[in-house]
């Protein structure tokens, strides 16, 4: 299985030779699947944003519906990851070829996207409350200069570039999108220790499933002199921190089943999830394919939605 295969088994040494060959030519199919236009033009990390939101609806006894806020999220998410690639075009990176190869072509389409997601923005957001909208002028803050520089004087510097900050900044904002936004938009208080609880679990969730990006991302990261998890403490001790925040999230998830409708027996089927999840931090290493963390580690978004509606309906 070449170099995909070695890096696969040096990131988990107990798989077997099955598994490994299973993942290699799944990855192999979905690079020549016409899926590469929903994942790389962002669609497809939008639609994950929806359904982290829905989530967390469902989460909190509602029935999830597409409305003002979820083609909000939906549009915000995909003119930031968009303004994100627009940016890289000026500053073509020499890591993740398929991706920047692909993008490069298709410039166009790029811009286009960006403009159609900024006038959904703007049309979704006046249908909000006044509470969400000062909620997401505070991330689309964030989420702006994550991707463009802010002026100090002379001296110009990404939010992403502040020394530690990068992933850190990634979990705030999909936990504060994913669940704050749901849960103002419903009239039930922020800063109650149920909400607050929810926020930090889902939080860790995040910053787990971003860590095999910032392994993929740590020779890029190096160059760019962006510190991150990985390039501080190693691959090895960032997927032993990874499991160690699986721990308290699933126990987080535990207690957060407590004030829910949801039955207790319902924590098995999040047990198997964050355990699906160690196994995609496991396996992550700066070999894999671009796919390998926008189509399956971000899908943990969507997979995490049927879970919580599956909990309900049990």
């Amino acid at each position: 299985n070449g170099k995909f295969s070695e890096a696969f088994q040096q990131s988990l040494g107990f798989q077997t030779n099955s598994i490994n060959f299973i993942f290699h030519k799944t990855i192999i199919i979905i690079d020549k699947n016409p899926i590469n236009y929903l994942v790389f033009t962002n669609l497809y990390i939008a639609c994950c944003a929806v359904a982290f939101a829905a989530a967390t609806e469902l989460w909190l006894g509602f029935t999830p519906i597409l409305d003002a806020l979820d083609g909000f999220i939906f549009c915000g998410t995909l003119s930031s990851y968009t303004l994100h690639r627009l940016y890289g075009f000026s500053h073509p990176s020499p890591f993740h070829q398929s991706v920047v190869q692909w993008s490069l072509q298709k410039k166009e389409l790029f811009y286009g996207l960006f403009l159609l997601s900024i006038i959904g923005c703007l049309g979704f957001f006046f249908f909000l409350s006044t509470a969400v909208q000062w909620f997401l002028v505070w991330f689309g803050f964030l989420t702006l200069f994550y991707s463009v520089p802010l002026y100090f004087g002379s001296k110009s510097k990404r939010l992403k570039e502040f020394p530690g900050l990068k992933i850190f900044l990634i979990a705030y904002v999909w936990a504060g999108v994913g669940v704050l936004l749901p849960i103002v938009a419903h009239n039930i208080p922020v800063f109650s220790w149920s909400s607050q609880s929810i926020l930090l679990e889902r939080a860790l969730f995040v910053l787990v499933i971003t860590l095999p990006f910032d392994i993929r991302d740590i020779k890029l990261d190096q160059e760019e002199g962006i510190a991150t998890i990985p390039s501080k403490i190693g691959i090895i001790k960032t997927k032993i921190l990874g499991l160690g925040l699986l721990v308290i999230a699933l126990l987080l998830n535990y207690y957060n089943l407590q004030n829910t409708t949801l039955s207790l027996s319902a924590w098995w089927f999040f047990f198997g999830f964050y355990g699906i999840t160690a196994v995609g931090l496991l396996n992550a290493s700066p070999t894999r394919s671009d796919l390998y963390c926008l189509f399956w580690m971000d899908g943990l978004f969507i997979l995490f939605y049927f879970i919580v509606k599956f909990g309900v309906e049990v």
